[in-house]
């Protein structure tokens, strides 16, 4: 699994795979966790708290097979 924001291009310049991505529209890097800005994010247009829903959703149909 494969969990990244729109905004990390770092992230999406390197996956070359389709299955298994799930790509967050509006996150950042930073945002996955509590540590502060990171370069070559852009500024998130989505809250900390509705990119870590969207990420442990992901985490969760994932483990359960969905």
């Amino acid at each position: 699994l494969t969990v990244y924001g729109s905004l990390n291009q770092s992230v999406e310049d390197k996956i070359d795979y389709t299955e298994n991505v799930v790509k967050i529209e509006g996150g950042n890097h930073a945002q996955f966790g509590d540590y502060g800005a990171q370069d070559g994010d852009g500024v998130a247009t989505i809250s900390v708290e509705g990119q870590q829903e969207l990420t442990a959703n992901a985490v969760a149909a994932f483990t359960q097979g969905e």
